[in-house]
């Protein structure tokens, strides 16, 4: 059986996870995902908005981004055959009904990507976000946040 790896590196300027805090560098959070899960996200919902549980890297990973509400976000993932999504929570773990970096086109057989991006904003409140595999294995990405232009 082959054993899953994930992996989360997070470069930023440090003290980044308390909220409320801003920062003016950009936020480049980076992973990979075990297996793209259509169904149910396990890690979305076992590991909800814990970036130290041990669901991390399954099927999605969890980051830390209060303070960034209205800053770009951009989610690049390198290998065409994969497509992942990017969703938000508050502090209290709600979900924040947002879903401009949720495009699941690859179930509809859509070419998912023009250039393997999707892009968005992130919303007012927005404490966490996770980086869901929709479709892949062994999915790397970057999610890069950083003040809008």
């Amino acid at each position: 059986m082959r054993k899953l790896l994930a992996s989360a590196t997070m470069i930023a300027v440090a003290g980044i996870t308390g909220a409320g805090i801003t920062q003016e560098e950009p936020v480049v959070l980076t992973g990979t995902i075990g297996v793209g899960n259509p169904v149910l996200g396990v890690t979305e919902v076992g590991g909800a908005c814990d970036p130290s549980s041990p669901l991390q890297g399954l099927d999605g990973m969890w980051f830390p981004i209060a303070g960034h509400d209205g800053w770009s976000a951009t989610l690049d993932l390198p290998a065409a055959e994969s497509d992942a999504d990017v969703y938000f929570y508050d502090a209290e773990c709600g979900s924040i009904d947002y879903d401009d970096m949720a495009q699941n086109f690859m179930a509809l057989g859509i070419d998912p990507f023009l250039d393997n991006t999707e892009q968005g904003t992130v919303p007012a409140g927005a404490a966490f976000a996770v980086v869901i595999g929709y479709a892949g294995v062994n999915i790397s990405f970057t999610l890069t946040i950083e003040p809008a232009a």
